[in-house]
């Protein structure tokens, strides 16, 4: 069952995993940023639905570089071709900051300082 609490205006859930088999350390899901109580309940039930239903929960240790080209596989197969261009264009150059540093490492302040320093040497596109 799902914890819910309030940090400040906000509330968030905290819903336990199947302990760790490899640590035996517990696990929990946590999110928080929803408005109201019955949003956070809400997510929380879906959660707690995923892995009802055997949805898996593990962090992997995946690299950028990696993901990168896993996601532009998939991306492909979605749009044009000229846009899979563009997204390699624009990728080559995240993946010359990050290539073998795991995704999980990756902040959205590391995300954004790039993006910003990219803005300056580049066109907005």
């Amino acid at each position: 069952m799902a914890h819910i609490l309030k940090r400040g205006y906000k509330w968030a859930y905290m819903v336990n995993v199947a302990k760790d088999p490899v640590t035996g350390k517990r696990r929990q899901i946590t999110k928080s940023g929803f408005k109201t109580k019955k949003e956070a309940q809400l997510a929380a039930n879906k959660v707690e639905d995923a892995i009802a239903n055997g949805g898996v929960f593990q962090e992997s240790n995946i690299t950028f570089e990696e993901f990168a080209t896993e996601w532009l596989s998939y991306y492909e197969h979605q749009v044009k071709i000229s846009s899979v261009r563009a997204r390699k264009i624009a990728m080559k150059h995240l993946v010359s900051s990050w290539k073998n540093t795991p995704l999980k490492k990756i902040t959205r302040h590391m995300y954004q300082t790039r993006i910003d320093e990219l803005s300056k040497q580049f066109s907005h596109n």
